[in-house]
């Protein structure tokens, strides 16, 4: 855990999408992405913890909005308009949470200062991201599912992380771009 995440913005990032093509955009970013999103409040989580998205599957993923279900407040989020990118190697991890001494710092009260953490995982000829919760007091989601502490989940394009209150999208650097092209 030698590197903090690189902090982009979305402006940014939409520039570069706009003067290279995707397989440079995806040759300079190799890794992940995490696009922060907004927070939801405590009565939101509690009820969806309650009653599950109509329509949902289990291993469906959601877009950058919970729709009707869920409102995020963009302007509340610490990171609003930031973009995490997860570079480095196949052997980097990063620990994300309110502690300074993380990779991803959140700096919001519903967050614990050790979250949880993010690790690629190679397969055969591709990476995948995964996510462990860490033991946090308000858990750690993945589509508004709370993580078992301790147990290691694979991310996919377009998964909202919800740590404590603070959500963020998950995207591989070309499913970024697919997203990022239609701007």
């Amino acid at each position: 855990m030698e590197q903090k995440a690189a902090t982009l913005t979305l402006e940014a990032l939409c520039e570069a999408v706009r003067e290279v093509e995707k397989q440079q955009f995806i040759d300079q970013y190799t890794g992940f992405f995490l696009v922060a999103l907004g927070t939801l409040s405590v009565e939101e989580i509690r009820q969806t913890q309650r009653s599950r998205i109509p329509g949902l599957e289990p291993d469906d993923t959601l877009a950058v909005s919970f729709g009707d279900v869920l409102k995020h407040d963009a302007k509340q989020h610490p990171h609003r308009g930031q973009v995490f990118f997860l570079g480095g190697d196949t052997t980097t991890e990063f620990l994300v949470g309110r502690s300074a001494t993380c990779e991803i710092t959140v700096d919001d009260p519903s967050v614990s200062d050790i979250q949880c953490v993010l690790k690629w995982v190679v397969k055969a000829s591709s990476a995948e991201l995964r996510v462990t919760d860490a033991g946090s007091t308000n858990g750690t989601m993945v589509n508004l599912e709370r993580l078992p502490c301790q147990v290691e989940s694979r991310l996919v394009d377009e998964d909202i992380v919800s740590l404590g209150r603070c959500s963020f999208q998950a995207f591989s650097a070309a499913g970024l771009y697919d997203q990022l092209v239609q701007i």
